[in-house]
C-alpha cells in the first residue's frame, strides 16, 4: 500500500508538471507523443520554477497557494486530455515518466551534505516566508541557490507528505532520459545526430542513474547536453525565431541552476546579433520574453539576498545596500575556487589566497582530483572503444562518405573552450563534467563518422542501448531489494541518516539580539527540513528589521 501511494504522488507531480510545460510546447508539430510529452514535462520543470519565483516575491509559497496551485494544474490537465487524440499514448507516456522517477528514488537518500546544508533549509524557506533580504549573511550558501530549489518548493499542500520535494527533480531527470530514446526511436534512418544522441544517452546512463547524486549539478549538465542537441538541429547561417527561442529557454534554466553555464546565454546572444536583431523577431517571441523576464527576477532575487547581481563576483554588489557584505563576498569567492581547486588536499603551505595564483594548485589537484576524473571518464571510454572496434571489424569497407556535419564541429569548439574555463577556474568534476563528456562525446562521434558507415550500426548501436537500459534498471532494483528494510520510503528530510528511525522534527537552538529572534542554529549540524531559517553557523553580529513587509538581515559591526 505505501508503495502504491507513492507511485500516485509521483503520478500526480509528473502530470502537473507536463501541464504546465504545454504552454512552451504549443508549436511542437509532432507525430512522436513521447517526444512531446518528455519535452513538455521537461519545459514544465522551467514554467513552474518561474512561477514559484514570482510568488515568492510576494508570500510564502504556503499550503494554501500550494493546494490552488495542485488543483488548477490538474483541471487543465483534463482539458488536455480530452482534446488530445492520442488519450492512450498520452497517459501511457507520463506512466512511463511516473515509473523512472519512481525507480530512481524509492528507498533513495538525498544529495548529502548539500541537501541538507542549503538545498533542503532553503525550500523550507521558500514554504515559510517570502523572500528574505539579506539571508545570505546567516549562510553563504544560500547566496547560490538553484532555480531547482523552487522547482522543489511546488508541493507543498494538503494532499501530499513534505517529502514530496524530491519528486520534480527526479521527474525532470526520467523526462530526460525518455526525451533521448524518443529522439532515436522517431526517425527510421539512423543519421549523424542520432549517433550524436547515443553517445549522450549513453554518457546520461552512465553518469546520472543515482539520485543521491543529483545535487543541483546532474539537472544543469542534462541542460547543457539538450542545448547541445538543439545546436545539432540548427541551420547556421539561417536560425529561425523558434529554435532562437527554445535555446533562451534552455540556455536560461541551465544558468539558473549552476551560474558557469553564464556562457550558454553567450552563444545564445551571439545567434541573436546574427540572425534577428535586424528582423527584430526576438520581440514577439514569447519564449525569448520568457528568458528575459526570468534573468530580470532572478537576477533581482540575488540582489535581496545578496546585496549582488551575481554572487559570488563582488565588482556586481551594491555595496550601499545593508544586506551586502563585501568581505565576505570576496571570502567565499575565494575559498570556492580553492576548494574547487582541490585545496582540501594541499598541505596549506600556501595561504588559501595565493593558491589560487599562478598556478599553485597544479600540483595538488594533478595529484588527486584529476586521478578520480580519469577513473570517472575512463569507463565510458573503454566501453566506446570497444564498441568502435568491434563496428570496425564488421564494417571496415564501408567508411562514411556523407559530409559531416559541420555543428559538430561548432559543438566540439564551445565543449573545448568551456573545458579550459573550466580547467582554468573551477576545476572539479561535477561542476565540468558535461563539457568534458561533451568534448570526449564529439571527438567520439568523429572517430565514428571519419571512418564508419553510421547507418549501417543502428542495430548494433539498439542492442548497446538496451543492454544499457537494463543494467541502469537492474542496478537501481537491487538497491531497492537491499534498502528495503531500513529505509523509509521516500528520501529523508529531516536527518542525513539512512535510517527510519531517524527521520524526525529536530529540536534546534534560536539565535537572538536584543530579545528578538533571528535565526535557528543548528549546533554546527545540517538543518535539513526543521526549523527555518536556520544555518549551522553561529553569528553574533547578525541583526534583523523589517522595512516595507520584508525582513531584512544584515551584519553589525562588533
Amino acid at each position: 500500500m505505501p508503495i502504491i501511494q507513492f507511485f500516485c504522488v509521483i503520478l500526480i507531480v509528473t502530470l502537473t508538471i507536463y501541464t504546465y510545460g504545454t504552454f512552451l510546447t504549443l508549436k511542437i508539430i509532432n507525430d512522436n507523443i513521447l517526444y512531446k510529452v518528455s519535452l513538455s514535462t521537461i519545459f514544465g520543470g522551467i514554467v513552474i520554477s518561474l512561477i514559484i519565483l514570482i510568488i515568492n516575491f510576494f508570500s510564502p509559497f504556503n499550503k494554501f497557494i500550494g493546494n490552488t496551485f495542485l488543483f488548477v494544474s490538474i483541471i487543465y490537465f483534463l482539458i488536455i486530455f480530452f482534446r488530445e487524440k492520442k488519450k492512450i499514448k498520452l497517459i501511457k507516456s507520463i506512466l512511463i515518466i511516473a515509473s523512472i522517477s519512481s525507480l530512481l528514488l524509492l528507498y533513495e537518500n538525498i544529495n548529502r551534505p548539500d541537501a541538507g546544508l542549503y538545498h533542503i533549509p532553503y525550500i523550507q524557506i521558500i514554504h515559510e516566508n517570502k523572500i528574505l533580504l539579506g539571508i545570505s549573511n546567516i549562510h553563504f550558501r544560500f547566496g547560490h541557490v538553484s532555480i531547482i530549489q523552487y522547482l522543489s518548493a511546488a508541493y507543498n499542500n494538503s494532499f501530499m507528505p513534505i517529502e514530496t520535494l524530491s519528486v520534480p527533480l527526479s521527474v525532470m531527470m526520467s523526462s530526460f532520459y525518455l526525451l533521448l530514446i524518443s529522439y532515436l526511436y522517431k526517425n527510421k534512418n539512423f543519421k549523424q545526430k542520432d549517433f550524436f544522441i547515443f553517445l549522450i544517452t549513453i554518457y546520461t546512463f552512465y553518469s546520472f542513474n543515482r539520485f543521491s547524486a543529483f545535487g543541483n549539478d546532474s539537472l544543469s549538465h542534462m541542460f547543457f547536453f539538450l542545448f547541445l542537441i538543439k545546436i545539432f538541429d540548427l541551420n547556421l547561417n539561417n536560425i529561425d525565431a523558434e529554435n532562437l527561442g527554445n535555446l533562451s529557454i534552455i540556455s536560461t534554466f541551465a544558468f539558473l541552476q549552476k551560474t558557469f553555464m553564464i556562457f550558454l546565454l553567450v552563444i545564445v546572444f551571439y545567434f541573436y546579433l546574427k540572425s534577428n536583431v535586424k528582423k527584430f523577431k526576438f520581440l514577439v517571441n514569447y519564449k525569448f520574453l520568457i528568458s528575459f523576464i526570468f534573468l530580470s527576477l532572478w537576477f533581482l532575487k540575488n540582489i535581496f539576498i545578496t546585496g549582488c547581481i551575481l554572487y559570488p563576483i563582488s565588482n556586481s554588489c551594491f555595496t550601499s545596500f545593508v544586506q551586502t557584505d563585501i568581505e565576505t563576498t570576496q571570502q567565499v569567492a575565494e575559498n570556492s575556487e580553492a576548494w574547487a581547486k582541490d585545496w582540501s588536499n594541499s598541505d596549506n603551505s600556501v595561504k588559501i589566497v595565493d593558491y589560487n595564483k599562478n598556478f599553485n594548485w597544479i600540483y595538488t589537484w594533478s595529484n588527486n582530483h584529476l586521478i578520480k576524473i580519469i577513473k570517472k571518464l575512463f569507463p565510458y571510454i573503454l566501453l566506446f572503444l570497444i564498441f568502435y572496434l568491434f563496428c570496425l571489424y564488421n564494417f571496415k569497407n564501408q567508411k562514411n562518405r556523407i559530409e559531416i556535419s559541420r555543428n559538430i564541429h561548432f559543438i566540439t569548439l564551445i565543449c573545448l573552450f568551456l573545458s579550459l574555463v573550466w580547467l582554468l577556474k573551477f576545476p572539479l568534476y561535477r561542476y565540468g563534467q558535461s563539457f568534458l563528456s561533451g568534448f570526449l562525446i564529439c571527438l567520439i562521434f568523429l572517430l565514428f563518422a571519419k571512418t564508419i558507415k553510421l547507418e549501417k550500426i543502428k542495430k548494433n548501436v539498439s542492442f548497446f542501448l538496451v543492454i544499457t537500459i537494463l543494467l541502469v534498471t537492474s542496478k537501481n532494483i537491487l538497491r531497492i531489494y537491499d534498502n528495503y528494510d531500513y529505509k523509509n520510503i521516500w528520501p529523508n528530510i529531516y536527518t542525513l541518516s539512512e535510517l527510519k528511525v531517524d527521520n524526525y522534527k529536530k529540536d534546534l537552538n534560536s539565535i537572538n539580539k536584543d530579545n528578538k529572534f533571528i535565526y535557528f542554529y543548528s549546533n554546527g549540524d545540517e538543518c535539513l527540513y526543521n526549523k527555518s531559517p536556520c544555518s549551522n553557523y553561529k553569528f553574533n553580529n547578525i541583526s534583523k528589521k523589517k522595512k516595507y513587509g520584508y525582513e531584512i538581515f544584515f551584519k553589525t559591526k562588533n
